[in-house]
């Protein structure tokens, strides 16, 4: 966040878990890097507003032979913090595993069908594709959002 830019962005590839930009602890002060505002652990609690911030996160899964998944929820998370504050979000790709909609068993030991849940399975890079939630997120810092 020192940093002089223009542009200030995280490329978060591989995600190999979730991250929550927006409590981003530092010792003594506690940023909201989405934001830009900071609060300082002191007596009294005080806010500083207006602090360099993160303007686009791009986010990609891991890809090549020894590849790890990357959760959903943990890309719907930082999208959504990206959304919430106005920050550019950028899907890249799910890597060498996607995600896999399921309606259940059907195994006639069960009363009902459990719940459909979402798992991954490994495709390959091209075929898992960059789909979330149904469309492409190709958002750039400065409004212009795809």
């Amino acid at each position: 966040m020192a940093v002089p830019a223009a542009v200030r962005f995280l490329s978060m590839g591989p995600l190999l878990g979730p991250v929550i930009l927006d409590d981003m602890c530092d010792g003594w002060k506690f940023p909201d890097a989405l934001r830009g505002n900071w609060w300082h652990d002191s007596e009294p609690p005080r806010i500083e507003r207006g602090k360099p911030k993160i303007d686009l996160v791009i986010v990609g899964g891991e890809s090549g032979k020894d590849a790890r998944p990357m959760h959903p929820d943990w890309v719907r998370s930082l999208r959504e913090q990206c959304n919430a504050a106005d920050a550019a979000f950028f899907f890249k790709q799910w890597g060498e595993w996607g995600p896999v909609r399921t309606t259940g068993h059907r195994d006639p030991r069960y009363p009902a069908d459990p719940p459909p849940s979402e798992h991954m399975e490994r495709f390959g890079k091209k075929a898992a594709g960059r789909l979330l939630g149904g469309r492409t997120w190709d958002q750039m810092p400065g409004g212009v959002h795809a």
